[in-house]
């Protein structure tokens, strides 16, 4: 065979699989345009009809419900996104009441059975944050109810990102405290965990947890289960490297204190027949410690508990002295704020809200309760702070606030005569205070000039 005739057989070779190519590329661009369209179509089913339904809850919240069922993974995924969204930046709890029951069957048989942990960690959220808007009544019993056995297996899993939201249902659905008390030890087995951020979430579920315990019942629960004690004792001795799960710890520790303290001053304004009832308490807690730990040894009272808490904080901040200048910027930082909680001392939290009210947390109750309800209602958080009934029942701040209308802050014309003419004392201060600058300026001019003569 000739030179020429190998040129053109190559020739037409490449010329087939170019064609070949061509048809490949031409029908794969052609069935991404199709599924482009499938796509564009299943979206505007899940917003529909939305001029006739303008209210996000009435029509977002009810179509999405209905296709958290699809076989098509990302429309589930869509769907649970769009209903979460509607709930956490809205507060409408007679809207939900509704569709509680169609809810729980919804998720029961269908995102809290797959595979995907993106769809359980949203489904747990979404939950979390229809309880926190219904607050304590039938329709979070009912939640919790149906739903606690598969969230008890989550928690059991370890299924990361919704363990606040979890505690968060346990916490306002149960009526019994064991479950609460189950919950706060399935919690407490995540805390020696070798992923760091799983540790520091379940340290935070417990302390929400503990919060929502009276301080005699958190008190009982710490003397006859040793074992969370013990786990901070063991965290607090092996401080070489700060993270979040020691920061979350030694919040947990600042907490117990700060209730047994509450607790503790209570018992001492309490008259003499409470305190016969309370030894008497005492005594039952005790024996039931001894007969579980087969030992002698038990904790007495809220003072020895106060002894021992007072004794892992030294710890904890002598483990933190050491730190020169080569130790990263972030780990000093760190180690700062994990001393200042063992220390008791708590950042007061300084809120504004657009109905111009002023919120001031300054304990750690309070402190690491908002905590949470801002990981569950992330850009919403404010909206149910400013008008959620319950939140901030939980929180101690009184009903919400009617936001002042803009009428009412616009200036009358006496004002605006007493402030704005140049005989008012505002405009004399602000006259006098120009004055003073020209002054200044003027003469670190003439300074500059004798300085170059």
């Amino acid at each position: 065979m000739t030179r020429k005739k190998k040129a053109e057989k190559k020739q037409t070779v490449s010329d087939d699989s170019s064609s070949l190519r061509s048809e490949e590329t031409s029908s794969s661009l052609s069935a991404q345009v199709v599924e482009k369209l499938v796509v564009n179509e299943d979206m505007k089913d899940l917003v529909l009809e939305e001029d006739e339904f303008p209210d996000n809850l009435v029509s977002g919240f009810s179509v999405a419900v209905d296709k958290l069922n699809d076989k098509r993974s990302w429309v589930r995924l869509k769907a649970l996104n769009y209903a979460y969204e509607a709930v956490r930046n809205d507060y409408r709890p007679e809207l939900l009441e509704n569709t509680v029951e169609t809810l729980v069957y919804t998720l029961l048989k269908g995102p809290f059975h797959r595979t995907i942990d993106e769809e359980r960690r949203l489904s747990c959220h979404l939950l979390a944050s229809v309880v926190l808007t219904l607050g304590e009544c039938s329709s979070s019993e009912y939640i919790w109810e149906h739903c606690g056995p598969i969230l008890r297996t989550l928690i059991k899993r370890g299924l990361k990102g919704s363990l606040e939201a979890i505690a968060c249902v346990g916490m306002v659905g149960s009526i019994d405290l064991e479950d609460i008390w189950s919950l706060m030890g399935d919690l407490s087995g995540y805390f020696l965990s070798s992923d760091t951020g799983l540790a520091a979430e379940a340290l935070r579920s417990w302390s929400l947890l503990a919060c929502s315990l009276p301080t005699a019942d958190l008190y009982r629960l710490l003397c006859s289960h040793i074992t969370p004690l013990s786990i901070f004792r063991r965290l607090f001795l092996s401080f070489t490297i700060a993270n979040e799960q020691n920061l979350a710890s030694a919040q947990s520790v600042a907490l117990i204190s700060e209730l047994l303290q509450q607790e503790s001053f209570s018992d001492a304004s309490s008259s003499s027949s409470q305190e016969e009832v309370d030894v008497v308490e005492d005594a039952k807690v005790q024996q039931k410690v001894r007969s579980s730990n087969g030992s002698s040894k038990g904790i007495h009272s809220i003072t020895e508990l106060m002894q021992q808490l007072h004794q892992f904080r030294c710890q904890g901040a002598e483990a933190l002295v050491e730190e020169n200048k080569r130790t990263p910027k972030k780990q000093r930082s760190l180690r700062k704020a994990i001393i200042r909680a063992l220390e008791g001392e708590v950042d007061s939290q300084h809120y504004q809200l657009a109905n111009g009210e002023e919120i001031l947390f300054d304990n750690w109750v309070d402190t690491l309760r908002i905590q949470s309800f801002r990981v569950i209602f992330q850009s919403g958080w404010k909206k149910h702070l400013e008008s959620n009934v319950f939140i901030r029942q939980v929180l101690s701040l009184g009903m919400p606030v009617t936001p002042v209308p803009d009428s009412e802050l616009r200036l009358t014309r006496e004002e605006k005569r007493l402030y704005r003419s140049p005989n008012s004392v505002m405009e004399k201060k602000r006259t006098i205070q120009r004055q003073k600058k020209r002054a200044h300026r003027i003469r670190e001019c003439e300074v500059l000039q004798q300085g170059g003569n």
